[in-house]
């Protein structure tokens, strides 16, 4: 399973965020032969939520997933940047990509296609983001709304809980969160 994950509003949230700082970025090239656009040498970045990382970590093992990033961050920051920015929240999974940046009316659904298509992706996926305007056509059972994510906590809220619970009893799993 691949998890096309959100930062802002999963693994963000507006109590994490309030600690800001400058956060090196590096130019790159990913695997899949995009290339990450670098407004400025030191960007701003900020907390991630250790806990919703924990409720990550679980997913990860428990549907034996690899992630794919799908947050706008990685318009900023390079693949390995936002690894080392996981890993210090205590992320331990495993990151495959980054999706391609395409901005159009329903960008995201279009990168996530094209994640699949370029890397001959054909197996089960979550999208988990806290925003549904750009993911009209991501199928219901694939789509993990965090519904005002950033104000309620992101990935270790209710509502995560909830979608969760919904979109694994659909693969036959129960998840306890």
């Amino acid at each position: 399973m691949i998890l096309f994950l959100d930062f802002d509003g999963v693994v963000a949230n507006g109590v994490s965020a309030k600690n800001k700082y400058y956060m090196r970025t590096t130019l790159h090239k990913d695997r899949s032969n995009y290339t990450t656009s670098v407004f400025t040498p030191s960007t701003i970045a900020y907390d991630l939520d250790r806990e919703c990382v924990h409720v990550l970590n679980r997913l990860v093992q428990f549907t034996s997933a690899k992630v794919v990033i799908s947050s706008t961050w990685r318009t900023t920051f390079s693949q390995k940047d936002l690894e080392e920015h996981l890993g210090t929240f205590g992320f331990v999974g495993d990151v495959l990509g980054v999706t391609p940046c395409k901005m159009s009316l329903y960008w995201r659904d279009e990168e996530v296609r094209m994640w699949m298509e370029d890397n001959k992706y054909t197996g089960d996926y979550l999208v988990i983001d806290d925003e549904n305007h750009h993911l009209r056509h991501c199928p219901k059972d694939n789509f993990v709304y965090i519904k005002h994510g950033w104000r309620n906590g992101g990935l270790k809220s209710n509502r995560a809980k909830w979608e969760l619970t919904r979109v694994l009893k659909q693969r036959g799993m129960v998840w306890a969160g």
